[in-house]
């Protein structure tokens, strides 16, 4: 019983790990999302906002449950945050917010 426990303590860490891993990978994937909440936060349509549609950020941060970006509009600087609907599943949400990464 107690090798059992072991095998699945390691099994749940290598899952955490792994989960981790991709949470933190491919920042573009969710980048688009994260402007449209810029352009939310603006109260401006994505079609008609002053971010471009390919828009890049000027800085982004990415970590195990979530990443950041940073875009810059006529002067201010505005964070956009995104995580998952739960830590390792589900989809992404983005929310904007004034800020900077530094």
């Amino acid at each position: 019983m107690r090798q059992f426990i072991w095998y699945l303590i390691f099994a749940i860490s290598l899952f955490i790990g792994y989960q981790g891993y991709v949470n933190a990978q491919n920042f573009r994937e969710t980048q688009g999302e994260a402007r449209n909440a810029v352009c939310k936060a603006l109260d401006q349509a994505p079609e008609a906002c002053e971010l471009a549609g390919n828009a890049e950020p000027n800085g982004h941060s990415t970590g195990v449950t979530g990443r950041t970006y940073q875009f810059t509009t006529k002067g201010k600087s505005w964070l956009a945050e995104c995580k998952r609907e739960y830590t390792f599943f589900g989809t992404w949400s983005c929310t904007a917010r004034e800020g900077s990464l530094m």
